[in-house]
């Protein structure tokens, strides 16, 4: 997977791998996923100019026995992606598209398969991982340093590479609500005017983000006989 992610994500996999093993580091953190490498789309399909994020909260603990999100043949590894697999799937009539087909980008805010409790507590992002009971402050500005460099570089290779104008980003979960719009925030004028740089243009056409997502970030509602591995579809 590493020389391709260094082949796709020219700029960003550096980036990407430096901050795995800085995660890992971390107190409260873990051997981190990668985000898969998206498959090129079969013959007559094309994704155009807009690319297509998924940001969420964290992986289920049942993606850990695959090593991340999707596995060797590309589909989701837990029941909540599995789920959108199909959704996605369902709109393409006879087209069955992979996981690694769905998505130019696929990141969590906590980058591990942590276990869905603590003690009998849900497991969320603030209150067990990024607060100052757990991580310094320069930990803390060098997380948040780090995700938002990984985001710029994502999108720099987005608008250079695949001449994107901008992203469809679906974001789920409550926490994913709450940071990943304010990382890309930060991120996205830092990309375009690097792109700019790179490209030798004297401007460059704003990077428009869309979020597509249902309202709080919460996932529609489980019939009440659904059925799946994870005791947790929809984890916060």
């Amino acid at each position: 997977m590493s020389l391709s992610g260094a082949n796709h994500f020219k700029r960003a996999w550096p980036r990407i791998l430096s901050f795995a093993a800085f995660f890992a580091e971390l107190p409260g953190g873990m051997p981190a996923h990668l985000p898969p490498v998206p498959k090129p789309l079969p013959e007559g399909m094309r994704r155009g100019q807009r690319s297509r994020f998924y940001l969420f909260h964290y992986p289920s603990p049942h993606s850990a026995k695959h090593g991340g999100y999707v596995t060797d043949e590309g589909h989701a590894t837990d029941e909540t992606t599995r789920m959108l697999e199909r959704a996605v799937n369902s709109s393409h009539n006879s087209v069955n598209l992979t996981f690694d087909q769905h998505f130019d980008y696929i990141a969590d805010i906590y980058d591990g398969p942590h276990p869905f409790k603590v003690g009998k507590v849900d497991f969320t992002f603030d209150k067990h991982f990024y607060n100052y009971k757990k991580l310094n402050p320069q930990q803390m500005a060098d997380w948040r340093a780090g995700k938002v460099d990984i985001l710029k570089n994502v999108i720099v290779d987005e608008i250079v590479e695949r001449g994107r104008v901008g992203a469809d980003v679906l974001v789920t979960g409550v926490q994913a609500q709450k940071w990943w719009p304010a990382l890309l925030a930060e991120a996205v004028p830092l990309a375009r005017e690097e792109a700019r740089v790179i490209l030798g243009l004297a401007d460059l056409p704003p990077f428009d983000l869309a979020f597509p997502s249902e309202q709080r970030g919460e996932l529609p509602s489980l019939p009440d006989d659904a059925k799946c591995a994870d005791s947790e579809v929809q984890h916060p």
